[in-house]
């Protein structure tokens, strides 16, 4: 309990600190435009938050985000499996899993954008960008399954439920876990970006372009401390899921 309140008020203390920093900078600049302060910004923000609008466009960004990174999560664990299990699938799909872990995601949402709807286009992004780590994380999680446990296996002749859960399961879990912790923050971010870019509506990026053309910095201010709030809290309870996941798959 003492250390929840230590940890409570390092945490208030650090967020002090960068606050001030902050609003120094802010009278330092002294151009609102260019770096609103603090009082402004958060003035912005529960604006921001009065308006029943904006809860729709969140819950419709975050519906399309999550979309595409489920997707990513199947399609990038299924074929991480087949490419472990049948190595010409691997050299068939390697390459264009490199591109796509190359490519920007500004040049995929501009790519995409005169193919694709709104919701398709954030969808399709949010997948872009996550499925080659899921993929790359799974491969390499079967990779790393000890041959010699695997045999010995084979010799006792283990059930697949035994072996998925002494074997499989343990390596794989090592990492699946940080490729979907990563890619949560990966999806939400690039989703964002492609709403922005694709002029998405009923979106954040809707709401972010409407405040730049507004000439509206504290807002975007605002908007950007939301996604960032939202990113964390995302992080949070997919690492929460997946330690409950992973404490299931030792009683299977």
């Amino acid at each position: 309990m003492k250390n929840k309140g230590k940890n409570l008020l390092i945490t208030l203390a650090v967020l002090a600190l960068w606050l001030s920093v902050w609003e120094l900078a802010a009278l330092k600049v002294g151009n609102a435009y260019l770096l609103p302060d603090v009082g402004r910004t958060f003035k912005a923000l529960f604006k921001i938050l009065s308006k029943s609008k904006f809860y729709l466009a969140l819950f419709s960004t975050l519906l399309r985000v999550l979309t595409g990174f489920l997707v990513s999560i199947i399609i990038g664990t299924v074929l991480a499996f087949f490419s472990y299990r049948y190595s010409f699938v691997y050299k068939i799909f390697s390459p264009v899993i490199s591109v796509m872990k190359s490519t920007p995601v500004a040049s995929f949402a501009l790519l995409l954008w005169v193919a694709l709807s709104g919701n398709a286009h954030t969808v399709a992004i949010s997948f872009l960008m996550v499925m080659p780590v899921i993929f790359q994380n799974v491969y390499d999680g079967f990779k790393s399954i000890n041959r010699e446990l695997s045999e010995l296996c084979d010799v006792f002749e283990f059930s697949l439920k035994k072996r998925l859960k002494l074997l499989i399961l343990p390596s794989v879990f090592a990492y699946f876990i940080p490729a979907v912790i990563t890619g949560i923050s990966f999806a939400w971010k690039a989703g964002i970006a492609a709403e922005i870019i694709g002029y998405t509506v009923n979106s954040i990026g809707e709401w972010i372009n409407d405040s730049r053309q507004n000439y509206d910095t504290a807002s975007i201010f605002a908007l950007t401390l939301v996604i960032i709030v939202l990113s964390v809290a995302l992080e949070k309870l997919v690492k929460f899921l997946l330690s409950k996941a992973r404490e299931r798959s030792l009683y299977i």
